[in-house]
């Protein structure tokens, strides 16, 4: 199973600081498979310092060089980037922006991570070919609703114990999203 940690926007977590704490988190678990989400302005950072993939919090679709404070998914690529991913709770999007933002990724080779929140909106999410299904849930019951499904799922729900753990693995899926502290929950765990 993969972990894709995602750093969001937390001032504790740039620069040197998520460097040391990423390092850190390695170190102590060198055989899990990691995938790093750190806020865009840490992104070339840390792709030149770690060996792990790392996707993107959120991609625009804009004309490239027509908008300033956006990014899109070209200039992602060129960074090394290997997705990004969309349609998270804090960046709600429409129907059209979502076909339209993973054709541009998959036109410079992103893979796609779209959230979606609920059975019906993974039924709509079926047209859009995304690589990877984000489910983002409060309650590990809904997960068991997506049981059988046999795309790749990622799970994003708040750990709070040994017991959400084992739900989590007993659906198997591709992997979890999960903030730092998450991570830390999961292996005083395992």
């Amino acid at each position: 199973m993969k972990f894709i940690i995602n750093f969001k926007s937390r001032t504790n977590l740039v620069a040197n600081d998520g460097e040391r704490f990423l390092a850190k988190l390695t170190l102590k678990n060198p055989k899990l498979d990691f995938i790093i989400a750190p806020n865009i302005i840490d992104i070339s950072n840390f792709k030149s310092k770690f060996n792990y993939p790392i996707i993107s919090q959120h991609v625009d679709k804009i004309e490239t060089f027509r908008a300033s404070g956006y990014v899109s998914p070209k200039a992602l690529s060129k960074i090394g980037v290997i997705g990004a991913i969309i349609n998270s709770p804090y960046h709600r999007l429409g129907y059209n922006s979502i076909c339209d933002i993973i054709k541009e990724n998959k036109k410079y080779g992103l893979l796609t991570f779209l959230y979606v929140y609920n059975q019906d909106e993974y039924i709509h999410s079926l047209v859009f070919d995304s690589e990877y299904i984000v489910i983002k849930t409060d309650s590990l019951d809904d997960i068991l609703k997506f049981k059988g499904i046999k795309q790749n799922i990622f799970i994003d729900y708040k750990i709070k114990d040994k017991q959400d753990i084992i739900s989590i693995r007993n659906f198997k899926p591709a992997g979890i999203i999960i903030e730092p502290e998450d991570y830390l929950i999961w292996t005083q765990n395992v």
